[in-house]
């Protein structure tokens, strides 16, 4: 599954905001739904896992043990989304959120396992 392109980065003390440019020929669209594309649940999911290890958030070898999600609007091609990824080492999770512009279309936490030694 192929990382939209990343447009824009902002790095806090505990995490990173990425701007993604979601466009339709992206291939996580394939299928989902062809005359109305909807961004799936689960390449949310492995986006904000798949970037929080590009941006180093976590290290690679990092596990998804568990994960929630809540959806609160669909995602629908062309836009801009902008990414949050908040680490929380005490927890091993990532917070994530997705928004476009100042509304919310989903959110939730990324429960990591650490890599075996």
């Amino acid at each position: 599954m192929k990382l939209p392109p990343i447009l824009a980065e902002r790095r806090s003390a505990d995490g990173v905001a990425l701007d993604l440019a979601v466009t339709e020929d992206l291939d996580v669209f394939e299928g989902h739904f062809p005359a109305l594309p909807v961004l799936p649940g689960v390449a949310q999911v492995d986006w904000a896992l798949r970037l929080a290890k590009s941006q180093q958030l976590v290290g690679n070898g990092a596990e998804l043990r568990d994960f929630q999600v809540k959806f609160r609007n669909v995602i629908r091609p062309p836009l801009t989304l902008t990414l949050t990824l908040r680490w929380d080492a005490a927890r091993q999770r990532i917070q994530f959120e997705y928004r476009s512009g100042a509304v919310a279309m989903s959110s939730g936490r990324l429960i990591l396992r650490a890599a075996p030694s």
